[in-house]
């Protein structure tokens, strides 16, 4: 237990971090001011193994964690002696290591990326977009091809009648007036305009039929997804990954210096990850001494910032509280997920009790509830989600694949009808048309 050893507990504290720790110092560099789910923590483990604590008083308005060539950090506190334990969202290194002790990690979180909120457009592509470009491929040679069948229908049937001797009837005579009123019918069905079908053979209702049926299939399953295309929004994200930073052409990222995101890209040598390490190496300008600095260059919109997910959507929260409006959001997907520490100092005997805390503060839900109360999910300003992603998808093919093949059917059968007929009237018009010469026009007549 803590009061085995000592019952004051000296605390040094890095800079505020917007709902996680929350301080404000006087004069003095005294903590007057506490909030957040670090403090909360802090005081659950002291009543818990019943010890007291006190922070040290600072009078900078930002200790970072490593010792800098002209200032102290938290980790020379631990090493002179001057406190006993340094709480913050810490992120591990081999350096921090090699003169402090890490606490258990008290908190698992990946990285986000804060982005400028896009300017919505025109959506003039929801017209095409509920369906797929096989769909209106496919479309686009029906309808000339279904043309062509019921012209070419049309044609014969007369043709055959001229050749028995039927007198077809003078609206449905063919030639460029019948073919425009084909033109016409098809037109008119697939747009749902409504169309009269004038031919009477029972081979060319049959292939308008299936034209009908198609259409109804078609227009049906375009108008019940058409709604959610149009109503779904058109304001793009810069970004929607990581992986799309390089992607974007003068396009940079920009992180707070010696924070998490600071630390784990210069760190890491592989992948895209190295690529941004290697653009802060490059540029200084990119690792702001203050967060408000590199908000400023988000603002800007050739830019992008990185941190813990629970700082951004603080960020988010508190710009939207100030403004009244909305300027950042968040990309899409997080990336890099990793864990966050306390310091002691090397060899505490602190360290043990400590862990068993923090451990069983994460047993009872305690620090997620704190983390839950301090940064509620914000939805007002992330980006509604686009209407494939939201469990409308966009007619493929092989959903209107029984349309196609009822069409295709359909002008097949009305073919092999019209065959039908022409053999039986061509085989047997001898006996038929001479026991009933109407009924050979009323079967044929166009």
């Amino acid at each position: 237990m803590f009061y085995d050893i000592c019952n004051i507990l000296n605390i040094s504290t890095g800079q505020k971090l917007d709902g996680i720790f929350d301080l404000k110092r006087n004069s003095t560099g005294h903590v007057v001011q506490l909030a957040g789910p670090l403090p909360l923590a802090l005081d659950w483990l002291s009543h818990r193994y019943n010890f007291t604590y006190s922070y040290v008083p600072i009078l900078e308005p930002r200790i970072n964690v490593d010792d800098l060539p002209n200032k102290r950090g938290g980790i020379g506190y631990l090493r002179e002696g001057e406190a006993d334990l340094f709480i913050s969202a810490i992120v591990g290194s081999p350096f921090r290591f090699k003169y402090a002790d890490y606490s258990a990690p008290w908190m698992a979180s990946p990285f986000s990326i804060l982005i400028p909120i896009p300017n919505s457009s025109a959506n003039v592509g929801a017209l095409i977009e509920p369906m797929s470009t096989q769909v209106w491929i496919c479309i686009a040679l029906s309808v000339p091809a279904v043309i062509a069948s019921l012209i070419g229908l049309s044609k014969c049937i007369n043709a055959l009648n001229k050749r028995i001797g039927s007198k077809p009837i003078e609206n449905n005579s063919g030639g460029s007036r019948g073919s425009i009123q084909i033109i016409d019918y098809v037109v008119c069905v697939i747009l749902s305009q409504g169309a009269c079908c004038e031919k009477r053979q029972l081979a060319f209702r049959i292939a308008a039929a299936a034209w009908c049926l198609a259409c109804f299939v078609l227009v049906q399953a375009y108008s019940s997804t058409l709604i959610a295309f149009i109503m779904s929004p058109n304001n793009k994200p810069i970004i929607n990954s990581v992986y799309d930073i390089p992607k974007v052409p003068g396009l940079k990222i920009t992180v707070t210096r010696d924070f998490g995101a600071d630390i784990k890209l210069l760190q890491t040598d592989f992948g895209i990850y190295k690529k941004l390490g290697d653009s802060l190496r490059e540029d200084p300008s990119l690792r702001c001494n203050k967060t408000e600095f590199c908000l400023d260059k988000v603002r800007s919109g050739n830019y992008v910032y990185i941190h813990g997910k629970p700082i951004v959507q603080k960020i988010i929260d508190m710009d939207r509280e100030r403004t009244g409006s909305c300027h950042f959001t968040v990309a899409s997907e997080t990336f890099m997920a990793g864990y966050v520490y306390w310091l002691l100092s090397k060899k505490s005997p602190y360290t043990e009790t400590t862990n068993r805390g923090i451990l069983r503060m994460q047993e009872t839900g305690l620090l997620g509830k704190w983390m839950e109360t301090f940064n509620p999910e914000g939805t007002k300003c992330l980006l509604k989600k686009k209407a494939e992603k939201n469990g409308i998808s966009r007619i493929s093919l092989q959903n209107l694949t029984s349309a196609f093949i009822l069409l295709i059917f359909g002008i097949s059968g009305s073919i092999l009808i019209f065959l039908v007929e022409f053999v039986n009237r061509l085989f047997g018009r001898d006996s038929s048309c001479k026991i009933s010469q109407r009924g050979c026009q009323l079967f044929f007549r166009g």
